[in-house]
């Protein structure tokens, strides 16, 4: 864990302090009463009980620092565009593809050449993606969540990005759970990519709802 996760930044609040982080990720009365609990760490959050970031930080200490990133396209007629981000000593990857027809993505962490854990993130809407592309750009270490109305129920993302550096916490209802440190360059180049496939116009008259946190 690093200074910059153990410190808040002057410009950025506290969980307890940012009230628009609240009242934005009020849990809506919309989840079906047989869905899963909310996990216990999401309900600190929901509660402001705790400092969210140090809290995930701790859960993966040692997070691989990946420096590299490879943009490639595969495919014949059908081109499937994927981002390969790794260390410098290939022990850890990330692949992140995208389906440019639905937009949807996919993160895989893989470590080494044995174990991978795949997220997929496919009911996203356009102000889903947007959203989360703007609170990254920030770099202000806010908690920036990739999920739908689903939320906890489906796989999700979690980025927070400092002026360093970028973490990337995925999770799935199946318990599956990784984590990957990017530097700023890899995480800038990153975010231009998704954003090149994502990006539309988004009229005030047409703009979809936002996803109810």
């Amino acid at each position: 864990m690093t200074q910059d996760d153990k410190r808040l930044l002057p410009d950025d609040l506290t969980i307890a302090t940012r009230a628009g982080g609240r009242e934005r990720l009020t849990i809506p009365g919309t989840i079906p009463p047989e869905a899963k609990p909310t996990p216990w760490l999401l309900e600190l959050y929901y509660r402001a009980d705790s400092d969210f970031h140090r809290e995930l930080a701790s859960r993966f200490p040692q997070m691989p620092v990946m420096s590299l990133i490879h943009l490639h396209t595969t495919g014949g007629e059908v081109r499937f565009p994927y981002a390969m981000i790794a260390t410098p000593d290939g022990a850890a990857s990330l692949t992140v593809e995208i389906d440019p027809p639905s937009k949807a993505v996919c993160f895989t962490f893989a470590l080494h050449s044995m174990l991978a854990f795949r997220f997929a993130l496919d009911g996203l809407n356009d102000k889903d993606r947007l959203q989360w592309l703007q609170e990254m750009r920030a770099e202000r270490g806010e908690i920036a969540f990739m999920w739908d109305q689903s939320r906890w129920q489906r796989d999700y993302l979690i980025g927070v990005a400092l002026k360093h550096y970028t973490n990337l916490f995925a999770f799935s209802p199946t318990h599956a759970q990784a984590a990957v440190r990017l530097t700023s360059d890899v995480s800038r180049r990153l975010l231009d990519w998704l954003e090149g496939f994502w990006k539309v116009d988004l009229p005030l008259d047409a703009t979809p709802p936002v996803s109810q946190w």
